[in-house]
């Protein structure tokens, strides 16, 4: 969407619409974003399966295993796996 706020800066508002109708049909072919919440609980369910050495590359290959890269945010997830780690 960066690009059509940018076609409309420059007065171009039919490529701007173009650029919207596009992201709109993309977007109905991703997955359904992952909330904090689902994130949360399925990183503490990794978290506490794991009896042997908990890093954080193991929890994510774990995570990224059962989930699509584009389901989520991956800063996201790396934040909730070190806060998560840390109160552990």
């Amino acid at each position: 969407m960066d690009s059509a706020e940018r076609y409309r800066t420059a007065g171009r508002e039919d490529l701007a619409e173009k650029e919207t109708q596009e992201a709109n049909l993309l977007t109905k072919y991703l997955p359904e974003p992952l909330t904090q919440e689902e994130v949360d609980a399925e990183l503490t369910r990794i978290i506490r399966s794991m009896s042997e050495e908990k890093n954080m590359g193991r929890i994510l290959k774990a995570f990224y295993e059962r989930y699509e890269k584009q389901a989520v945010d991956g800063g996201v997830v790396a934040a909730s796996t070190k806060r998560l780690l840390a109160a552990s």
